[in-house]
């Protein structure tokens, strides 16, 4: 089934690398260019290499060894140029940028750059079949049974995994080993998607975190979070081959609901997204209320702007029917939309969870850990306290819909 994908806020996935100024890209406050290193070695051959590699070791700024090869290239030069490209034999005309990026929100030390593929940015089949399984635990959760005891959540993956997904296998030894050829995942397979001609955005990412006597807005781990912007679009194909399931016999699990047709697995996609956001407004007008905060007008002001962007992708999901869902995926996700979402917050087993999530402060001399929830220092708050957002923005949404 080829299926589209559209983002609905900014989507970032890593590729694991994060990228420093005045060393992997350079700034002139609207655009950020990230440096060619094969334009740059071209410029400042093998003497000049040494003469940059001096330089970030006493962490300078690239730029005094770039004027020193060609004084000509500043930061206005330099994004007046057009990018430059490996090979090009007219290397010294062109910017030493391979590529450059707009800026959304205040430039940062660092940039995390997204994943891409020969330039062109991605997400992974691996992180939207991982988003789509997280909504499908989560429209199981209340087929689930967890232990009475706090101490037996912390394998809540394994004990949750073993009712809904997968049959765990016993080995010689007595070890419990969880079979990939047992798992219902198989008969879901989700390809990648190429979100070609997209421009990508740097987008200043900080947090809103809930602290007494300190604003809401906390950029004391602030970056630059290269994104797939809101609006692009691309497509990936999806395969839900439910009629492979009864071939396996006892070796599975019975599939869930949402696993048993393409149109349930759409529902059970959305209406656990759904849930969530609902939650999620309720969670915040509950601490607008609230006056232990000491909320100043910037942070009221940064709570109603990233209330309208939730209440704005609950209207699309919403509207969703048939084969299409909202679903959040990569950075920023949260807890909440994560492993967090598979359990009601009026559920008796939520204040155990959150018992493991919160520890109380370990003291020399404790024996076992209680059985029941404990205190921590963070009591005094809901949970979670924190969200990543880009510039109030929720980082991750995305509509999926059926093109054929």
């Amino acid at each position: 089934m080829k299926c589209k994908i559209e983002t609905l806020t900014p989507c970032h996935i890593g590729s694991g690398i994060k990228l420093v100024k005045d060393i992997d890209f350079v700034s002139n406050g609207q655009l950020i260019g990230v440096i060619s290193t094969t334009a740059l070695y071209k410029l400042l051959g093998d003497e000049g290499i040494d003469d940059l590699c001096a330089a970030i070791q006493r962490n300078e700024s690239i730029w005094g060894v770039i004027q020193k090869y060609n004084s000509q290239l500043n930061i206005e030069t330099m994004f007046s140029r057009p990018l430059a490209q490996d090979g090009d034999a007219q290397w010294s005309k062109a910017s030493l940028f391979s590529r450059t990026i707009k800026i959304q929100g205040a430039s940062c030390r660092e940039l995390s750059e997204h994943i891409a593929s020969n330039g062109v940015p991605y997400i992974p089949g691996s992180s939207i079949k991982g988003a789509i399984v997280s909504a499908i635990v989560g429209a199981c959760r209340e087929k689930v049974k967890l232990p009475s005891k706090a101490k037996d959540l912390k394998s809540v993956h394994n004990i949750v995994a073993e009712q809904v997904l997968v049959k765990p296998t016993e080995k010689k030894d007595g070890k419990i080993v969880y079979d990939p050829k047992n798992s219902n995942l198989r008969f879901l397979r989700v390809g990648d998607a190429y979100f070609d001609g997209a421009d990508s955005v740097a987008i200043e990412s900080y947090s809103l975190n809930l602290r007494e006597q300190q604003p809401l807005i906390d950029k004391s781990a602030h970056m630059l979070v290269e994104s797939i912007d809101k609006g692009c679009e691309a497509t990936f194909d999806l395969q839900l081959r439910a009629d492979l399931h009864q071939l396996c016999g006892d070796r599975v699990l019975p599939l869930p609901d949402a696993l048993q047709s393409e149109e349930n697995l759409f529902a059970a996609i959305n209406s656990q997204t759904l849930r969530l956001l609902e939650e999620e407004l309720r969670f915040w007008e509950e601490q607008k209320g609230r006056d232990y905060y000491h909320l100043n007008e910037d942070d009221r002001v940064a709570i109603e702007s990233y209330l309208m962007s939730i209440q704005n992708i609950l209207n699309e999901c919403a509207r969703c029917r048939g084969y299409e869902a909202v679903l959040r995926i990569g950075y920023g996700s949260g807890w909440n939309f994560t492993t967090g979402g598979w359990i009601d917050r009026d559920d008796d087993m939520w204040d155990k969870v959150l018992s493991l999530d919160r520890p109380e402060p370990t003291k020399r001399g404790d024996s076992e850990a209680s059985e029941e929830p404990s205190e921590s220092r963070y009591a005094q708050y809901d949970f979670p306290k924190t969200r990543r957002v880009g510039y109030v923005r929720p980082f991750g949404f995305v509509k999926i819909s059926r093109l054929d």
